[in-house]
């Protein structure tokens, strides 16, 4: 019996053996590392929850994870396993599960039951198109909600390292000098800490004096607590209060100097919600002409927008968190015309779980608190404390208190937002007061349905406010700011009106970094202004027509009351053959005629020509000339690169007042153990975090392999390369590896792993390290022939599996530059040496060649075992 059984076992090994052998040969040389699986980042989610990234083995037709532990206790952080499910969970996830590739959902989201799957343990749905995972369970494991349904999972492969942000701006003319440098950066310290810091360096030389600063703004370690709560301790300012850090508090009127100290509080930084608003104070500007705006915060350039004639609104996106005093000048046909003040805040309010916020903080005070009248010097110690909740669905309430020096403040605010017939509505009112007459308030309304409406009030106030007897006296001011925009049968209209009225004039010298600006004893101004504008637009054959007329009327104190009205027209050309190229050309020509009341009237004109490239990288280069019939001239040359190692931007104009300069360059870096990296800014962000991204190519190649494409830029790879994409920390923020793109590329590579999109959530100070692996795709074309001229018929190609035609003709792919193909015929052996003499993207045409006859030991070693020995055993 035993030996028929054996003999049963033989006779069944020797008909699945041929298979198994002819199994192997089938697979392409140089392939065969695909049947062994090949390690990969895979981005896993659950039920629509990221659940991060995870190591796993990927084979053709299973994936088993390399660490399926951490894949479980993440997905107990978040719903919560019982240990018995938890277990069985850990060895089902131990086990290689099928791809299940099929049931992915790709274009055609309504096929029938894609993207599900049901399983009595795990199952998953490998998407290779996306490079992720969906991860299916036994849903009798699971409790009937998620225990953190609605917060982000921190990436588990994420490393710690020292992330460092830096932005330089300049602004020089003939008679001024402005260089600030902004820098911030996090180092993170285990798996919920990070050390966080920034800084300012400024330079400012006016005519009259020169001053130079540096200074740090804060330095604090901050520690998590789970998903919702959070402790700081350091030399902390009051900007992270502003944000989803802090809770997302939105006080305008309190004092909250800054201080060592430390708080704590609930954040909502995890939460994941994309229905969230900046709330931002609107900064309407009613320009008559053509201007250039320098914005300040104290001594600090933020930077500089040139801004067309109407009512606009100043670009806030790039400006800092918090509350502050932005300082404008206002520079027309580059002479300084005016220099305004707009208190300024900035905040987040996220639409996400309704619990109680709150924060508590204590600690000695690191600044001159100007706030508090005839306090001079910084008293020791502060305390602040405030909470937030909503009363009903759509109104939140919040409200804080202040002591410092014995004087004690309270703001209480009420947000108010909804969607009714009136469209979408968003009402804010606030107010502050102390026991020795310190007060103000603050009103907030924008209304958007069809037409939008902006009213911004703003007052402050103390005992005295006719004059100030010391440079630490309180401001007394008051500002209104109201738009009304919309569409009018056609045509675009806006309507304008500003106010504001102060009782002393700041000078930002007394004091480079105070809570609250101090003032000097001069009189008191006030400002009204008013403006309508009216434009319309349209095309006409290539031409893009742009009409737009309006009219002012400004009263400051101490000047004639100014008025008048403009009209103009510009036409635009952009060549009809570049629409849908990288390279784009645009040309503008326009007059304008105006009246105003303190200069007359006049003619003027303007031409610009700009030229953008949009790949690899957004470049932008453009020529401005203006002109009046006066004979002033105006002359403007602008560029522009977003680059992988940074972002600059700068502009040179010219007028008979002099020259100015004005540019910004944003950039940043990251360092670990393992490298230093630098790259371009993920914007304005205390909480900075990052991917890099390496391209590993498996043979020593040069050229474009990859572009990445992350915060709105596409950024090309060459093979060897790596690159820091910048991240803000606290938020999910998506990267995209693709094969490169570019027009100009002689050459394709195509990415073996690593080429997909992902999405992850990051905390400050970590990174997350992809490296992509690529090969080179050449296609080479022509005719291979004997030295006699007779064609080299069906000839086997031994550098790369292919044959030619019974022409000789060559038409193969290859994953390396070939200068010399070997070519076997029969029992012969050819040597060709390959000269390409037209290249059109990857395809490389080299033509008729000619082969001369080599012996087999010519051959390079790495090619022997190549050839058919068969055709030689066996002539």
């Amino acid at each position: 019996m035993k030996t028929f059984s054996w003999l049963i076992l033989f006779l069944v090994g020797a008909a699945i053996y041929p298979c198994l052998a002819q199994s192997q040969e089938n697979v392409p040389l140089g392939f065969e590392e695909l049947l062994l699986g090949q390690y990969e980042l895979l981005s896993v989610r659950l039920a629509s929850h990221d659940l991060g990234l995870y190591d796993a083995l990927v084979k053709p037709d299973e994936i088993q994870f390399s660490q399926p532990e951490k894949l479980v206790q993440r997905i107990k952080e978040i719903y919560g396993l019982s240990e018995e499910h938890e277990k069985k969970l850990t060895t089902a996830l131990r086990q290689p599960l099928a791809r299940n590739g099929h049931k992915a959902c790709l274009n055609d989201v309504s096929s029938i039951r894609c993207g599900q799957l049901d399983t009595e343990s795990a199952a998953l749905i490998y998407n290779e198109s996306r490079n992720d995972v969906d991860l299916f369970i036994n849903v009798t494991w699971l409790p009937l909600a998620p225990a953190g349904t609605g917060y982000y999972a921190p990436a588990l492969n994420a490393h710690n390292a020292l992330i460092h942000q830096q932005q330089i701006n300049i602004a020089t003319s003939d008679t001024t000098k402005n260089i600030s440098i902004i820098g911030n950066g996090a180092l993170g310290l285990g798996e919920k800490s990070y050390l966080s810091g920034s800084w300012q360096a400024l330079f400012n030389q006016q005519s009259h004096y020169t001053e130079k600063t540096f200074r740090h703004d804060d330095l604090y370690v901050r520690h998590d607590i789970g998903t919702r709560r959070y402790v700081q301790v350091g030399e902390i300012d009051k900007r992270n209060l502003y944000g989803a850090l802090g809770g997302n508090f939105n006080l305008s009127l309190l004092p909250l100097p800054k201080f060592y100290g430390v708080r704590l509080g609930t954040t909502q930084s995890y939460v994941n919600n994309s229905e969230e608003s900046e709330t931002t104070t609107p900064i309407t500007l009613l320009l008559s002409r053509t201007t250039r705006v320098d914005v300040y915060r104290d001594d600090e350039l933020l930077g500089t927008q040139y801004l067309p004639a109407g009512v606009v609104k100043l670009n806030s996106q790039a400006f800092p968190q918090g509350r502050y005093l932005l300082t404008l000048k206002f520079y027309e046909e580059g002479a300084l015309s005016r220099v305004q003040q707009y208190p300024f805040s900035k905040t987040t309010l996220q639409q996400g779980p309704a619990d109680f916020q709150w924060f508590t903080q204590l600690g000695k005070v690191a600044e001159a608190v100007n706030s508090v009248p005839d306090v001079k010097n910084p008293p020791p110690f502060a305390l602040q404390s405030g909470f937030r909740t909503r009363l009903a669905e759509p109104l939140t309430i919040t409200s804080a208190v202040s002591v410092l020096a014995g004087e004690s403040f309270n703001e209480t605010r009420l947000d108010w937002q909804n969607v009714s017939s009136l469209g979408i509505v968003n009402l804010g009112i606030g107010a502050m007061a102390s026991k020795h007459g310190l007060a103000g308030n603050i009103q907030q309304l924008a209304m958007t349905k069809g037409a939008t409406l902006s009213l911004y009030r703003y007052q402050q106030q103390g005992n005295t406010c006719i004059s100030a007897t010391h440079a630490g006296q309180y401001r007394c001011s008051q500002s209104l700011n109201a738009t009304l925009s919309g569409q009018l049968a056609g045509s675009a209209v806006s309507l304008g009106y500003s106010k504001s009225r102060a009782s002393v004039t700041p000078d930002v010298r007394v004091d480079p970094a105070p809570s609250y600006p101090r003032y000097t004893d001069q009189q008191a101004s006030k400002q009204t202004r008013w403006q309508l504008d009216i434009s319309r637009s349209f095309t006409l054959n290539t031409l893009l027509v742009s009409a737009r007329a309006g009219i002012f009327r400004s009263i400051s104190s101490g000047q004639e009351p100014d008025r008048g009205g403009y009209i103009g027209i510009s036409l635009s050309y952009v060549p009809r053959e570049e629409a849908a190229s990288d390279r784009r050309h645009t040309s503008q020509i326009g007059g304008e005629y105006r009246r105003q009341h303190s200069q007359g009237a006049e003619m003027g004109w303007q031409a610009s020509h700009a030229v953008s490239w949009f790949a690899p990288e957004y470049r932008e280069l453009s020529v401005t000339a203006t002109g009046s019939q006066g004979g002033e001239m105006y002359s403007q040359l602008s560029g522009r690169r977003d680059g992988m190692h940074g972002n600059v931007y700068g502009t040179l104009s010219h007028n008979q007042g002099g020259t100015s300069l004005t540019g910004s360059y944003n950039s940043a870096f990251a360092a670990t153990s393992q490298g230093f990296w630098s790259g371009s800014s993920a914007g304005s962000t205390d909480s900075p975090a990052g991917v890099v991204v390496s391209v590993d190519a498996d043979n020593a190649l040069s050229g474009p392999a990859a572009e990445v494409m992350a915060n709105g830029h596409t950024y090309a790879l060459n093979f060897g390369d790596s690159a820091f994409l910048p991240a803000v920390g606290y938020q999910s923020g998506t990267h995209r590896i693709r094969e490169s793109t570019s027009s100009d590329n002689q050459q394709a590579a195509t990415l073996s792993t690593g080429g997909s999109e992902q999405s992850l959530f990051l905390l400050p100070g970590k990174i997350v390290q992809r490296k992509v692996k690529a090969r080179l795709n050449l296609t080479y074309v022509g005719r291979a022939l004997k030295e006699n001229g007779m064609p080299l018929r069906d000839a086997r190609v031994i550098n790369t599996p292919a044959q030619l035609d019974s022409d000789g003709g060559m038409l193969f792919d290859s994953a390396q530059r070939i200068t010399t193909l070997y070519l076997q015929e029969s029992m012969q052996i050819y040597a060709c040496a390959l000269r390409v003499k037209q290249r059109k993207n990857a395809v490389q045409f080299v033509g008729e060649v000619m082969c001369p006859l080599i012996d087999v030991a010519a051959l390079p070693d790495a090619m022997r075992k190549n050839i058919s020995l068969a055709a030689f055993n066996n002539p």
